[in-house]
């Protein structure tokens, strides 16, 4: 593009002052618009007043200009400041007051896809969509110094984009307004990173305020600054009631001081004990009651300080179940003392709940009070056969207790038969085939059904026939229940009653109950021996005097371990006193096999143990009783072994012996 010709003419000295001073305030203007701009923007980037030192280069440079008098001086330092303008990051426009561009700078024009030389002389309105372009009147202008404002501005290619505007008036030595100069900003980045900090702060607060546990937010001095709905249930405090208030307010007094402390080492620069640790603590509720909580710290920095956070979980009804559950632990252990009379009292609860179950079995009525009894029940699974037409209706909670779907299981008898583990179908269909016979006043069956996840659930289905008038059963309804729970309960309850809780081995009872079955095994078939050792540990009571219970128990648990391995799989190891393990060996074919094993225990357990690097030596004296046609029950069989354990430790211990019917001690 070529420069348009030059327009030669006599310059009166006046003339000539106006220019040179116009020429020097655009100078001033155009080192305010490179040092004011960079400056504002990278102060609050990086919230520093440190990026405020260009302002006291500009300051320097219009000290400068203003003795710079000589005209090339000042046309130099425009020229200057005109490149700079070129290559700086901000959009930078300079028009009259009537909008017409004089002056646009490449980052302004790029901006908006146009080259500088197509905006120069267009009107700046080319920027801004029709409906939200305003012209300024002249008199408004001369009111104003400076505005600044959001808004959307136009591409070449017409798409929009958001941009922040800085406007200045230019005004001559008389004070009236030449121009404007304008500053632009692209924030499309901006205006995405708002969006995305409005959605983050939204699905905070969203998966706050639907949590179950109080979320607590401070800052370093202990000032709440976030409080969901679920701390206002659990301490009784609106939000309005705590905010901007001190933490310390939710803490009971005793606490408080060590609150304090924390904070102040905070404040030091000490990194808190506590972040990323559950801790168990006590609250304090706008009642003034206290209650147990458990709390999970975590810490973030911004430029405005450091911030913290506190989960917090209301634990009073979890340590009322540990007490609770403490209390039984410590009845568990008196019933373990008294198990003979323990399994007495079980027996007689289980006789009362089968009286009572049949009481409440009678109480069924036949026909359509039966299936009016099954529909009051339908939430827990409702089903009604046909047997008529062979088919089956199946309620949603029957299908959903299974993990289906309405639509995924059919009217067909299979969608239940085929789904029973195989272990309990053949009790279920001859516990239905009597009551549809009439041989039964109802039908019940407990058993386990498959699921959709592939696993087995323990199901108690129930039901009564509707027989017609001859008495033919028609239809069978009855209800599903989910019995799960209870049957998990019931083998813990066998657990705790048949096993020590030590070692983990049967106790007596398991073991006496196992040892009568192998003596009525014996006295059927008596090709093959039963025997019964007696291991009493030597000097255990000296062990547990000098090295404490817990090295004791230890000691026994290790020493379970070594029995095991000197066993057989099908033999049983049991724990029946403090020091004494008793071991039934079955199928033997003569005494010998069972001396065998004894040796290879003595020899075992010779062997020295060793715990938290203390040596601990221990033997063992073990009796040895071999079944014979004279024993009757496991009872005699135990306290002859028992006998000739005592016959070994008279002996010297560290050795076996085995009970001769013809030696008497």
């Amino acid at each position: 593009m070529q420069n348009p010709p030059q327009v030669r003419r006599t310059v009166s000295k006046h003339e000539k002052g106006v220019a040179v001073s116009a020429t020097r305030i655009l100078a001033l203007y155009s080192l305010a618009l490179i040092t004011l701009p960079i400056a504002y923007l990278l102060a609050r980037k990086h919230e520093s007043v440190y990026w405020l030192i260009p302002l006291a280069l500009f300051l320097l440079l219009v000290f400068r200009l203003i003795y710079a008098l000589d005209r090339k001086q000042v046309e130099e330092a425009f020229a200057k400041m005109d490149k700079a303008l070129q290559t700086t990051q901000v959009g930078v426009t300079i028009t009259d007051i009537q909008g017409k561009i004089l002056y646009i700078n490449a980052a302004e024009a790029r901006m908006h896809g146009f080259e500088t030389e197509e905006l120069l002389g267009k009107s700046v309105h080319i920027f801004a969509p029709p409906e939200i372009w305003e012209v300024n009147p002249p008199d408004l202008i001369r009111e104003m110094s400076s505005w600044l404002r959001e808004s959307e501005n136009l591409r070449k290619d017409g798409t929009s984009f958001p941009v922040h505007l800085v406007s200045d008036v230019i005004r001559n030595a008389s004070g009236d307004p030449i121009g404007i100069v304008t500053i632009s900003e692209d924030i499309t980045e901006r205006r995405k990173a708002e969006i995305l900090l409005r959605d983050s702060e939204s699905k905070f607060r969203s998966i706050a305020e639907s949590a179950t546990d109080a979320i607590i937010l401070t800052d370093s001095e202990g000032t709440i600054n976030f409080w969901n709905s679920a701390a206002q249930r659990i301490f009784g405090y609106t939000a309005h009631e705590v905010l901007d208030q001190k933490l310390a307010m939710l803490m009971p007094r005793r606490y408080q001081d060590a609150h304090r402390d924390a904070i102040e080492r905070l404040q030091s620069g000490q990194s808190p004990r506590t972040i990323g640790r559950v801790v168990e603590l006590h609250g304090l509720k706008k009642s003034g009651e206290e209650f147990s909580l458990e709390i999970s710290l975590g810490t973030w920095s911004t430029l405005r300080g450091t911030f913290y956070s506190g989960i917090l979980r209301d634990i009073s009804d979890r340590k009322a179940v540990e007490q609770e559950l403490h209390r039984h632990k410590e009845q568990l252990e008196e019933l373990v003392r008294h198990r003979t009379s323990e399994l007495a009292e079980a027996n007689r609860l289980l006789e009362a709940e089968v009286q009572e179950r049949r009481q409440m079995e009678s109480a069924l009525r036949k026909s359509e009070e039966r299936y009016k009894l099954a529909v009051r029940g339908s939430m827990e699974g409702l089903w009604d056969w046909n047997l008529r037409t062979n088919e089956i209706f199946y309620s949603i909670p029957w299908k959903s207790m299974l993990g289906y779907a309405d639509d995924e299981i059919t009217n067909r008898p299979e969608e239940w038969l085929n789904r029973v583990h195989p272990d309990d179908l053949l009790n279920l269909n001859q516990e239905m085939a009597l009551h549809v016979e009439g041989l039964t006043q109802h039908f019940e069956s407990e058993h386990r059904i498959l699921q959709k996840d592939g696993e087995y659930r323990w199901v108690l289905s129930k039901g009564a026939a509707i027989r017609d008038e001859k008495g033919n059963a028609i239809r069978v309804a009855g209800i599903m229940r989910d019995i799960q729970d209870r049957k998990l309960l019931e083998a813990n309850w066998k657990q705790r009653a048949f096993c020590d809780p030590l070692t983990d081995l049967p106790n007596r009872a398991l073991f006496m109950e196992r040892l009568d079955q192998a003596i009525r095994r014996y006295e059927r078939k008596r090709e093959l021996l039963v025997a019964v050792l007696y291991v009493d540990l030597d000097f255990f009571k000296q062990i547990n005097d000098n090295h404490g219970h817990r090295i004791g128990d230890r000691l026994l648990v290790a020493v379970s371990r070594k029995l095991k391995s000197c066993i057989r799989p099908n033999d049983t190891l049991a724990r029946i006193g403090g020091d004494e393990f008793t071991v039934l060996l079955e199928d033997l074919k003569n005494a010998d096999e069972a001396v065998r094993i004894a040796e290879r225990i003595c020899t075992e357990l010779r062997e020295p143990f060793y715990f938290e690097k203390t040596e601990i030596r221990t033997t063992a004296s073990i009796g040895v009783a071999v079944s014979t046609p004279e024993y009757n029950s496991g009872e005699a069989l135990l306290n002859d072994a028992d006998l000739a354990m005592y016959l070994a430790k008279d002996q010297g211990r560290a050795r076996h012996e085995v009970f001769q019917l013809k030696k008497p001690f």
